[in-house]
């Protein structure tokens, strides 16, 4: 009976170990670690006219299974963009489509994080339309990496969206440029 309680021991151990391990991998990461420094501004004599964004975050959740349970909300990863877009000298968001100078579309490809160590991988897509006749400006599809050590996932994985948001940002920024004084 020694031997079947040793066992059942070491069985209840890992058991416990394993669920441990999955739950801290499961979850998923937090907006306000997401949110980047707004994109940085060229020195010039005159501030630049701010544009207004309506922004749309499409696709579904990335990470879960295909990231060893770290998943990226959409909705966080949208919460995290507009924070961001807040404290922006460049742009200001807007609720209202009609009041805005581009609609900046922005949609959750991939995410890629390993189970034990490695690279976390988050891919998207940006692109800028004209919000009255939904004409295509630009696009581009950002990829971003950050380093995912061992029991670090969830952090990797909010790194690589912070790295996301501000590379999309200062292509946006560079593809929009300074606005003339339309007044």
């Amino acid at each position: 009976m020694t031997d079947v309680r040793r066992v059942a021991a070491h069985f209840v151990a890992a058991l416990a170990t394993s669920t441990l391990l999955f739950a801290g991998c499961s979850t998923p990461a937090r907006p306000d670690r997401m949110t980047s420094e707004a994109a940085p501004i060229t020195e010039s004599a005159e501030p630049p006219q701010i544009a207004t964004v309506f922004v749309t975050v499409y696709g579904d959740d990335v990470g879960g299974f295909a990231s060893h349970f770290i998943p990226l909300p959409r909705s966080d990863f949208e919460k995290a963009l507009l924070d961001t877009i807040a404290g922006s000298r460049l742009f200001a968001a807007t609720s209202d489509p009609a009041a805005a100078d581009y609609a900046l579309n922005v949609g959750l490809i991939s995410l890629v994080v390993p189970q034990w160590s490695g690279t976390a991988t988050l891919e998207t897509s940006w692109s800028i339309t004209t919000p009255v006749a939904r004409e295509e400006i630009s696009r581009k599809m950002v990829r971003t990496s950050s380093p995912s050590p061992f029991s670090r996932q969830r952090e990797a994985t909010e790194n690589s969206a912070k790295t996301n948001i501000a590379a999309g940002l200062k292509w946006l920024a560079e593809q929009l440029g300074p606005r003339e004084d339309q007044g």
